[in-house]
């Protein structure tokens, strides 16, 4: 008697680059998923080089942003970028695990013009760290934004 099992595959396409233009929900590091507002979840794409979230007007948390950190961290890729655009970050990156892991890998984390030191978890524009007042500029500026974007929306 001969058995024949399948070995079918799903083929693997890669994925180097993902936007989420107004469409991120949220991300599990412990699943290494991240949830789309449609109800998707992507799983982790090793593949994946640059990770870029666009949210308009959006506030993000520190675990928000630890968790979208963490799943960038599970993408297993060095030199990965991981931009955030018209949204709100917090102040600071705190956590030494997340930041010793993006050391580790080299990931480069933006929001608009500004970089994150991995060092220190603050954010640097024109070589500088942030100020607290140059951060609530920041955030007002974004709120703003927001505001007219909404307004001319309606």
């Amino acid at each position: 008697m001969c058995e024949h099992k399948s070995s079918y595959r799903s083929p693997q396409i890669p994925i180097h680059q993902l936007r989420l233009l107004q469409c991120f929900h949220s991300a599990s590091p412990k699943d290494e998923i991240l949830k789309l507002s449609t109800g998707l979840q992507l799983p982790r794409l090793s593949s994946l080089e640059q990770l870029v979230i666009v949210d308009p007007g959006r506030e993000f948390t520190n675990e928000e942003v630890n968790n979208i950190l963490k799943y960038c961290l599970s993408c297993f890729r060095e030199n990965f970028l991981c931009d955030f655009f018209n949204c709100i970050l917090p102040g600071t990156i705190s956590d030494p695990v997340v930041l010793q892991g993006l050391r580790s890998r080299e990931i480069k984390v933006g929001w608009g013009l500004c970089n994150l030191n991995l060092e220190t978890g603050l954010w640097m524009e024109g070589g500088k760290a942030l100020t607290e007042e140059d951060y609530g500029e920041k955030v007002q500026f974004h709120r703003r934004r927001f505001q007219r974007f909404q307004f001319s929306e309606t």
